[in-house]
């Protein structure tokens, strides 16, 4: 079997050695360790290896705290310290942007790290199989059941083991879950305001949401009533499918923006996952845009107001634009209850409205833009005939956001690139992207 040492982190679960000129992508290792390995899948100018032993321990390996791994997916880079994770992290930012994107020496500035190492999350999006709860093993489909989860907020301590109770009880079958904290300032029970979130560790409220595979039983109803009834901590259910999304209980969820602002939305809509991160995202992108009191912004794939209320209260005049009925509804009922007289929300997609602003010749100053991980290529063509004075692209995936900005090369030079470590232990990285029109 070859040895090789691991050169670097790849975008994504693997580490980089070189045996004989060959690229290996390899998982569960870390920059500078010694490895014996054997060929998974050979695809000619680079394989897929397995780590068989660790020969020799690179600087930057630690023993990961989770008992779960390495079977468990959900954390690729817990073997690796802190650290280098957040170098690594920016080191590929600016390597896709050069190598993808086409852009000379870009301007990468030192990776932000606003969130923990460790319980972060707000949100747990898990999978389901033969009514247990958990994550997919690495590199299979196959389902790793959990009772505890490092990342999970202090508020989220206890929901799994509540959540696989909830899963067994349900007649309708079930193939993903969300455990959604409900946030603070939401009156739980008998109108105690703030009880989202208590003294005491584990404590908090959280709705449970559930995908269904196939058609919901009625009888379900009553499941979700008794675990109501004797799980205090559980603030609603939430059982959704093709055609029909069935609610117990209180399915809301705040999530803190910035300057006392906050978003009010239905669990299961997106959100980021963190606060501190999502607050380091919020004034991130308002110093990119810097919106001018009068000045027209649009924010694409908007959600339910995270970026479009802190653009609004700065005094543009915002128009957001988001697919998601859910998240549309949210959003007016956030603009109306903040009394943001400038922050209007239009339902739609993305690159249709903008056809729409071409034609009808809407003038916009600043464009923010916050698309899924597949990125906004639809979009981009339809924003260089808006030709706004600035873009602010915000990105979860370095590999599209780096394509995309290629395209937008003709007209807009990248100003700078933010990377945010928003998710420890794994290998995505959030970027703010900010591009000035030549």
């Amino acid at each position: 079997m070859p040895v090789a040492r691991i050169d670097s982190l790849a975008y994504g679960p693997h580490g980089v050695a070189r045996v004989d000129g060959k690229v290996l992508f390899v998982r569960g290792v870390a920059p500078g360790d010694v490895v014996e390995l054997r060929v998974r899948e050979d695809r000619g100018r680079f394989a897929w290896a397995d780590a068989v032993r660790v020969v020799e321990r690179g600087p930057a390996r630690r023993d990961p705290p989770c008992e779960y791994l390495p079977r468990c997916g959900g954390c690729p880079w817990q073997q690796v310290d802190d650290d280098e994770q957040a170098r690594a992290k920016e080191a590929i930012v600016r390597d896709l942007l050069a190598r993808v994107g086409g852009i000379e020496s870009p301007e990468v500035r030192p990776i932000l790290r606003p969130s923990p190492a460790f319980g972060y999350r707000r949100r747990l999006s898990m999978r389901i199989a033969e009514r247990r709860v958990g994550f997919l093993e690495a590199a299979s489909h196959d389902l790793v059941p959990i009772d505890r989860c490092l990342l999970a907020a202090p508020e989220l301590d206890g929901a799994i083991a509540v959540a696989q109770a909830w899963v067994a009880s349900l007649r309708t079958r079930l193939n993903r879950l969300e455990i959604a904290s409900v946030g603070p300032g939401l009156d739980a029970p008998g109108g105690t305001p703030g009880a989202a979130f208590v003294d005491a560790p584990g404590e908090g409220r959280f709705v449970l949401v559930g995908q269904a595979d196939g058609a919901y039983s009625p009888i379900d109803d009553d499941a979700s009533e008794r675990l109501l009834a004797g799980e205090p901590r559980v603030a609603g259910t939430v059982v959704h499918g093709r055609g029909f999304r069935r609610v117990v209980g209180d399915d809301r969820v705040r999530v803190p923006l910035v300057a006392g602002d906050a978003i009010e939305l239905r669990a299961g809509d997106f959100t980021q996952v963190g606060d501190a991160g999502n607050a380091a995202l919020i004034a991130c992108v308002l110093e990119a845009a810097d919106p001018q009191p009068g000045e027209v912004v649009a924010d694409l794939y908007a959600g339910a107001g995270n970026l479009a209320i802190p653009l609004a209260r700065r005094g543009a005049r915002v128009f957001a634009v988001e697919r998601s009925r859910s998240s549309v509804a949210a959003g007016r009922e956030n603009t109306s209850r903040l009394g943001l007289a400038d922050l209007s929300f239009e339902d739609g997609d993305v690159p249709r409205v903008l056809d729409d602003w071409v034609e009808h010749g809407v003038a916009l100053d600043v464009a923010v833009l916050d698309p899924p991980r597949s990125g906004a290529a639809d979009a981009v063509p339809r924003l260089l005939r808006l030709a706004p004075r600035g873009i602010v692209y915000v990105s979860c995936d370095p590999s599209t956001l780096a394509r995309d900005l290629r395209t937008l090369a003709s007209d807009y030079r990248l100003v700078s690139a933010q990377p945010l470590d928003f998710f420890p232990q794994t290998h995505h990285v959030e970027t703010v992207a900010r591009l000035a029109r030549r």
